[in-house]
């Protein structure tokens, strides 16, 4: 999947800090990475989705990534249009969270 990629979260770790949402555009995969600093020990990112920019109800939980002592996570899904965004839901401790969110087309490399 060639992909789209965009810096989401910088260095995050605050409880319920919202990236940057991305819309999807004419891609048909949505996918994120997410990287752990040095020294985390907890922490979870939700990925969202949303059917408009903007939205101001509760997005829909796509995916959870919790921490993990290797330092990376990732995921994709083939998208349902519409916008993508992560969230901080449970607050990232004695470190940070970088994440990406990378769009893309199926079958094309």
């Amino acid at each position: 999947m060639p992909t789209d990629r965009i810096l989401s979260l910088d260095a995050a770790a605050t409880d319920e800090t919202i990236g940057v949402e991305i819309p999807v555009d004419s891609f048909d995969r949505v996918g994120w990475d997410a990287v752990w600093s040095s020294g985390c020990s907890a922490g979870v990112v939700t990925v969202e989705w949303a059917p408009i920019s903007g939205y101001t109800g509760d997005w829909k939980s796509i995916e959870t990534l919790n921490f993990l002592d290797d330092g990376c996570d990732g995921g994709s899904i083939e998208s349902l249009g519409g916008f993508y965004r992560p969230r901080i839901s449970t607050a990232v401790a004695n470190g940070t969270v970088t994440f990406y969110m990378k769009r893309g087309n199926i079958g094309h490399y």
